[in-house]
């Protein structure tokens, strides 16, 4: 069984704070010794870092309408693949759905059967 901890935070306080700490670790990572190998980079909430071997990492947030679903558009296109896309729902424990094969280079398609409107964080990889 797998638990976890929201260290006494709301679910929105608790995401605002894992966005924070990306923010900060991405804003430290190009400074580190040996780890100049970023290309690009947009750190916002909206954000992704690039980097020199064409792996790219990117996240979000966005609104998604109630029983309905939103396309969502990458910063930055992936040239070859987006291997990965992980939303997690910030306003609620409703899931979400990720159809297979719903992410292309360019975005990705997600939808859930909630009643009322949700905010999505999303994280995804690829090159």
């Amino acid at each position: 069984m797998i638990t976890t901890t929201n260290y006494g935070l709301s679910k929105p306080e608790l995401t605002d704070k894992v966005g924070a700490t990306i923010l900060a670790l991405a804003n430290n990572f190009g400074t580190l010794d040996g780890l100049d190998n970023i290309t690009s980079k947009v750190l916002d909430y909206n954000g992704y870092i690039a980097f020199k071997s064409g792996l790219i990492i990117q996240w979000g947030r966005n609104t998604v309408p109630s029983g309905a679903g939103v396309h969502v558009t990458f910063l930055k296109p992936y040239t070859t693949a987006c291997y990965l896309v992980m939303p997690m729902c910030a306003t609620s424990a409703i899931p979400f759905n990720l159809p297979k094969g719903m992410e292309t280079t360019t975005g990705f398609n997600v939808a859930f059967g909630g009643g009322t409107v949700q905010e999505v964080h999303w994280i995804s990889i690829g090159k």
